[in-house]
């Protein structure tokens, strides 16, 4: 199968609209001259060079890799930095890699979704964060989209239109609106950015004594339902917390994580746990049913949110100091922790996508969490 399909394929069960605007996501490494068609496909969290050793030994063309391996930009290849000997690796083996990174966190059915789903039976399940998507229907514009309209003759709306792309780009698309007189006014349309709008000001200030007039319209973001950040969880019988614990470590695989107890679990007049047995007796008397997550980081995602639980990855000491004394207890797991136990549903859902195409895909046995408690 072709790269291209592939990928056209891979947008149908995650479309990249629905990654963060921060996000690097999609195709990242193509080789040219070892290109081959993708029979197989390697799923992993972390592109380490064992993995990409791994696609090698395996002759796998092409890895999904979750987390970008590139994401700030590189200004040179050279065999000196990982990241940068990562990408060398998989061009000299012809390997492309792809990533979705949190175009999966958002989808439905994507990472948010199956965390929440083992940890019981749910009343409800929502969105913390709704992805948007623009009012006009064209989903690829990002926030500080306008749509500007310059009226005028057609003469004059022809000059300009020339003016005006220099300003926006290469990528500029025009919509022209003409009277059959000449002698009325057209109207030319298309988007630019809230970075254009000085320059576009300037440029038509100059032919507004020729009746050139014009005006923008701001590109309202809507909600796209089911879609974004997180996910709110609310279970349908309250849930002694140690119990909620052992559902998680069993979805997860893991043997141990971290807990903090909200604030009014432990009496003023006693000191606070400092024990796994300690935190586990106080832990007793936390019932759950509310529980806001996030996969991987997602202090910024869950806070200010009115939960029981936050359940993550990793979050950064103050804003677990925040969360305990606004009552909720906090549930972190290691960042990966909370994300590699889907790619095993991932690898079914894009068997099932790819059908008789002929496209193995198989999970890295390299793959791991680099933090272990000991």
């Amino acid at each position: 199968m072709e790269l291209s399909k592939v990928l056209q394929t891979l947008k149908t069960f995650a479309p990249l609209r629905l990654a963060e605007s921060w996000d690097n996501v999609g195709l990242l490494v193509e080789p040219v001259t070892k290109r081959r068609p993708i029979d197989k496909i390697l799923l992993t969290i972390d592109l380490t060079e064992r993995v990409v050793d791994e696609a090698a030994q395996h002759s796998i063309p092409l890895i999904i890799a979750y987390h970008p391996p590139i994401f700030a930009a590189l200004k040179k290849l050279t065999a000196g930095a990982t990241k940068e000997r990562i990408a060398v690796k998989a061009i000299e083996h012809g390997i492309a890699i792809y990533s979705p990174h949190t175009s999966y966190d958002s989808v439905q059915g994507g990472i948010n979704d199956w965390l929440a789903s083992g940890l019981g039976e749910a009343s409800a399940i929502s969105v913390l964060q709704p992805h948007t998507f623009h009012h006009d229907g064209d989903s690829q514009t990002s926030s500080g989209t306008h749509r500007a309209s310059v009226y005028g003759l057609a003469g004059q709306l022809a000059e300009l239109r020339t003016a005006i792309a220099s300003i926006l780009g290469s990528e500029s698309s025009f919509a022209t609106f003409s009277s059959n007189d000449s002698a009325s006014r057209s109207k030319l349309e298309f988007k630019c950015q809230q970075s254009h709008l000085g320059s576009l000001a300037a440029l038509l200030a100059k032919h507004a004594g020729n009746g050139v007039t014009w005006e923008t319209h701001s590109l309202e973001k809507l909600p796209q339902p089911g879609t974004g950040q997180g996910r709110l969880v609310t279970l349908a019988q309250p849930t002694p917390l140690p119990q909620l614990l052992t559902k998680i470590k069993a979805h997860l695989q893991v043997e141990h994580v971290r807990i903090a107890l909200p604030s009014a679990a432990v009496p003023a007049a006693q000191v606070p746990p400092k024990t796994q047995a300690a935190a586990l007796e106080h832990a007793k008397n936390v019932l759950v049913q509310k529980i806001a997550l996030c996969a991987g980081s997602g202090s910024s995602v869950m806070r200010g949110v009115r939960a029981d639980v936050y359940l993550t990855g990793e979050m950064g000491h103050h804003d677990v100091l925040d969360a305990v004394s606004s009552g909720a207890a906090v549930v972190l797991c290691e960042h990966t922790n909370t994300e590699r136990g889907y790619l095993a549903k991932l690898r079914e859902s894009l068997a099932e996508l790819f059908g008789t195409a002929g496209v193995q895909v198989t999970v890295s046995q390299q793959d791991a969490d680099p933090l272990v408690i000991v």
